[in-house]
């Protein structure tokens, strides 16, 4: 059990906490309710205070309810956390039910016993918990750029508004040596400076991605003029081509870029990887910095 001696320092505090923070005495009435608390349960500053605590549950659990809070009060238990239990039922001010994670903990404020409550939005957890664990599956760890997983999503979308894009494919040359000569630490802050130099020839609504090893794909929105392609990879393999420096080394590495658009290369996510792919090994292959898949007379060049 916690003893506070001076509750006057410690309430402001508690106002600014995001969580509620409920304070109840012996009898089940609320003695203090914080602003997060009030505002998630849609009362009024000072509403709550003095009220039951039986006005935050739903009727249907209110009659167990002060049995289970004079058992937690005389058992003496240690501060425990509930949101590893059944989320709880509680109910808004205007009758909407409520999903909610609470910690408990009896503490002694001038001397008089109160539980304190904790109160998070359940939902709002989940809700958090979903989008990290979303963002970790769809996220590159080492660079920060969308992985596979997203441009997959984001060539699918691109595809239903039935829009036009450019999928650019590269691969970077002269990484392998130097990854193997100076190590992964060198290898690893390579790729973070390409992904960060990359972002720099992308717009709103565009894509980077890191597809594995030091493979990248860009996918490049509303562009499908052959000119503007050429200009876009001279100024992106120029970009790559510039000195990195780490750790008192100065190197470079090159890029060999495939280009393909879309519908005209491929009218599906794999047909137009596999054109921009196959567009990058010609590149390589003929030691230039970027070669356009499969140039025809349907190519608007402008």
């Amino acid at each position: 059990m916690t003893e506070l001696q001076d509750v006057q320092q410690v309430l402001p505090i508690l106002e600014t906490l995001t969580e509620g923070v409920l304070l109840v005495d012996q009898k089940s009435n609320i003695h203090y309710a914080n602003k997060s608390c009030e505002s998630l349960f849609g009362y009024f500053p000072g509403e709550l205070t003095g009220q039951p605590l039986n006005l935050l549950l739903p009727r249907s659990i209110r009659p167990n309810h002060h049995k289970n809070v004079n058992e937690y009060h005389s058992s003496k238990q240690v501060p425990r956390h509930m949101s590893d239990r059944p989320i709880l039922s509680a109910v808004r001010k205007n009758g909407d039910p409520l999903k909610v994670s609470v910690s408990l903990s009896n503490v002694v404020l001038d001397g008089v016993n109160y539980s304190a409550a904790v109160i998070s939005n359940a939902q709002m957890i989940a809700t958090s918990e979903a989008n990290i664990l979303r963002e970790l599956a769809e996220k590159d760890a080492l660079t920060g750029l969308v992985n596979r997983v997203f441009l997959s999503k984001t060539i699918q979308n691109h595809m239903d508004e039935n829009g036009v894009f450019t999928m650019l494919f590269l691969d970077l040359n002269k990484f392998k040596p130097i990854n193997d000569e100076f190590g992964h630490g060198m290898g690893d802050h390579i790729l973070i400076q390409v992904a960060k130099r990359l972002c720099g020839h992308i717009r709103t609504g565009d894509c980077v991605a890191r597809i594995g090893g030091d493979e990248f794909v860009l996918l490049i929105k509303n562009l499908d003029q052959c000119s503007r392609i050429r200009s876009l990879c001279e100024e992106i393999a120029h970009s790559i081509s510039m000195p990195i420096t780490c750790s008192g080394n100065t190197l470079n590495v090159g890029v060999s870029i495939g280009a393909a658009i879309f519908p005209i290369h491929g009218n599906d996510e794999k047909s137009i990887l596999k054109a921009a792919d196959t567009a990058m090994y010609q590149a390589k292959n003929t030691q230039q910095p970027y070669a356009i898949y499969s140039l025809d007379e349907a190519m608007t060049d402008g």
